[in-house]
């Protein structure tokens, strides 16, 4: 196969990057070596030592270039005990050790139903290098060792991930591959825009096969809506296609977007035209292809804003022999933003089941039930006093709550109420960026805090006051969590007094019961 035969030389085709999670990599890489087996593909992951060299020269004479996995032996620093020498022949050090990252419950291969292993990872930075600089130089170095069981514990064997910082793993972008296609865990399908283009449409254009069936599938993207065209072709979140552009009146250049099933792909825009290839071409020098992308974002039908779904159409666009084809490359993908998120029926009837639960577990929270034995506010002496800068001190002024029964008739008077504001403004309204604006003025108010104390002492205060009571219960009728939780938000009003001395007289309140 011309991919293994591209790996065992260490080279990666293009549009594909070898980078295995965390687990992956103990589970399929270390784990194996650490029981003998060989290894899935010579030559994906090195054997050298990590430290006869500082990494530019270690990548280098290896035929990488700045990312690179090596299997090696750790050292013990002077010969024994569990610390590892961490200097390089050549000049430099790795330096900043921590463990960033551990895990458990692996399935040993061939260790039985019951065997697990635990593991972790460690974080590096590389220092020096010869002329004695300070500072990381950009290249840091992940180590995965084995922690349990204890036989597999007690070897050296190491995994090491070296890579330039500024390199990256592209994970942003990139797809994984999907396991059926006979690749080895750990790979992800990240192109770039040319190299899709060049690599995968062009290829099919001219009838030249691919670097790897089966990553591209062939189906419509307009058969039905993103979610369940994915989920009909075994994938999630993630998928290329190739299909024939569909005109949208038969004939001229405006193509049809609307989908079976419901929805439509809204918002075209050309983010990228006129781009160009240089490609060989078998008896000449080569020749220029030129190429557009253009971005679209799905909508359901007669519902406003993006679901989460997005869409990369690719097309080429000259020479005229290619460009008289209508083939199409697609990228489908959830983007996990957008005001009416979705991935389909069933997620969105969850959300609509867990709205609805949270509804009745407030309605039914026994702790909003504020008893009247307590001095309380109504939201109307509130406003009506703050208004001319008073507040209430004491339980003389404070207004007493009203009940109101479920059947009594709030509007007795048959008033019309005019519901024909237009609201469309508040969809943009950023609450955050107007509360901290807020958050900066100072108050002329004499009932408000100053603004030395911050939101955080009020929820501090409160979470004091429920940890409190939620553990000790509460004999006295009245006090409970409930009316903390009163407490800070009538605080923030400017209604009573600051949180610490309200809690202590909570406090001194339970202590007389």
């Amino acid at each position: 196969m011309a991919m293994e035969a591209a790996l065992r030389m260490g080279e990666l085709p293009a549009c594909f990057v070898f980078a295995p999670e965390d687990e992956v990599a103990v589970e399929y890489y270390l784990l194996p070596r650490l029981l003998g087996w060989r290894p899935q593909i010579d030559g994906l992951i090195l054997e050298d030592d990590p430290l006869s060299a500082p990494p530019w020269e270690l990548l280098e004479r290896n035929g990488r270039k700045e990312e690179a996995f090596l299997l090696a032996e750790g050292q013990a620093r002077c010969g024994k005990g569990t610390r590892q020498k961490r200097t390089c022949a050549g000049g430099g050090w790795w330096e900043g050790q921590k463990t960033c990252a551990e895990g458990k419950g692996l399935r040993v291969p061939g260790g039985g139903g019951g065997t697990e292993a635990a593991w972790r990872k460690k974080a590096l930075n590389f220092h020096g290098g010869g002329g004695g600089e300070k500072g990381s130089t950009g290249w840091v170095m992940h180590e995965y060792a084995v922690t349990a069981p204890e036989d597999l514990a007690r070897s050296p064997l190491r995994l090491y991930h070296i890579r330039r910082s500024s390199y990256g793993r592209k994970q942003s972008g990139a797809m994984e591959v999907p396991r059926a296609l006979g690749l080895p865990p750990g790979f992800l399908f990240a192109p770039e825009d040319g190299d899709v283009v060049e690599q995968y449409l062009l290829r099919r254009i001219l009838g030249q096969p691919l670097p790897l069936d089966g990553l591209i599938l062939d189906d419509d993207p307009l058969s039905a809506p993103p979610w369940e065209l994915l989920e009909r072709n075994g994938c999630k979140d993630d998928a290329f296609f190739f299909a024939l552009g569909q005109a949208r009146s038969g004939k001229g250049s405006r193509q049809k977007r609307t989908c079976a099933g419901g929805g439509f792909w809204n918002g075209e825009r050309t983010c990228v035209d006129g781009e160009k290839l240089r490609v060989a071409v078998p008896g000449g020098a080569g020749a220029e292809v030129v190429w557009r992308k253009k971005a679209l974002s799905f909508q359901e039908g007669g519902e406003k804003g993006s679901t989460g779904w997005v869409m990369h159409e690719y097309a080429i666009t000259a020479p005229d022999h290619l460009a008289a084809s209508q083939m199409r490359l697609y990228r489908i993908r959830f983007s996990g933003h957008g005001k009416k998120r979705k991935r389909g029926e069933a997620d969105s009837l969850a959300d609509e089941a867990a709205q609805a639960a949270a509804r009745r577990r407030v309605a039914d929270d026994p702790l909003l039930d504020i008893s009247t034995s307590q001095p309380s506010c109504s939201s109307s002496t509130v406003m009506v006093d703050h208004a001319y800068g008073n507040c209430p001190t004491d339980a003389g002024q404070l207004a007493a709550p009203v009940s109101i029964s479920a059947n009594q008739d709030l509007n007795p008077g048959g008033i019309t109420v005019d519901t024909s504001l237009d609201l469309s403004f508040l969809d943009n309204f950023d609450l955050d960026e107007f509360m901290r604006s807020l958050g900066d003025l100072p108050s002329t108010d004499p009932c408000v805090l100053s603004a030395v104390t911050e939101m955080g002492a009020y929820l501090d205060a409160d979470a004091v006051g429920s940890s409190f009571f939620d553990q000790t219960g509460s004999p006295c009728n009245g006090v409970g969590a409930g009316q903390v939780a009163m407490a800070s938000s009538t605080l923030h009003r400017g209604c009573m007094e600051p949180a610490d001395s309200f809690i202590a007289g909570l406090n001194q309140s339970y202590a007389a019961c």
